[in-house]
């Protein structure tokens, strides 16, 4: 596992393409048809030093995670893993990697926001140690967050979820 660099930067929008192609499974053509994260969200990351990849055998990464500070709490952005790579533990690793970096900077919990019902989503951050975080606990911009998404994956229903560091 190392850091990301600018020169991955194409190659991890790719290994998202790829991932996305899963939700297909589901009929969620939306997703897997939508574009990943956009060039100058993963550079921004990048040059933070807030994303993270794991490289096959070939030294290419294979997978990879994007973090930032939302209102104030740490971010879990984007966590995608090649599909022939799943069910191997990069994607924990990768989240244990950004819960560390969370943790090194004071933050007392990891956030994201994800789909509900989907296996390799809600289910999977729970096994992870997340929860779901209340409405009432949810910052200004997580809320902002989850409106925007609940409005463009719609009928979809997504939810906010924590992992606590401490």
């Amino acid at each position: 596992m190392r850091a990301a660099t600018l020169a991955d930067v194409e190659l991890l929008r790719d290994i998202e393409r790829a991932a996305d192609e899963r939700f297909r499974e589901i009929g969620r053509d939306l997703v897997a048809d939508g574009e990943p994260a956009p060039y100058e969200t993963v550079a921004a990351a990048v040059g933070r030093g807030t994303a993270w990849v794991e490289v096959g055998d070939a030294g290419a990464p294979v997978a990879y995670a994007l973090a930032d500070v939302l209102d104030g709490r740490a971010f879990l952005e984007q966590l995608s893993v090649l599909p022939e790579y799943g069910r191997q533990g990069i994607g924990a690793a990768l989240v244990d990697v950004v819960a560390g970096w969370a943790l090194a900077g004071g933050h007392a919990e990891l956030t994201l926001t994800t789909f509900a019902d989907v296996p390799w989503n809600a289910p999977y951050y729970r096994r992870l140690g997340f929860e779901v975080v209340p409405e009432a606990r949810w910052s200004a911009g997580l809320r902002e967050r989850h409106v925007a998404e609940s409005a463009y994956f719609r009928p979809w229903p997504r939810i906010v979820m924590a992992r606590p560091l401490r």
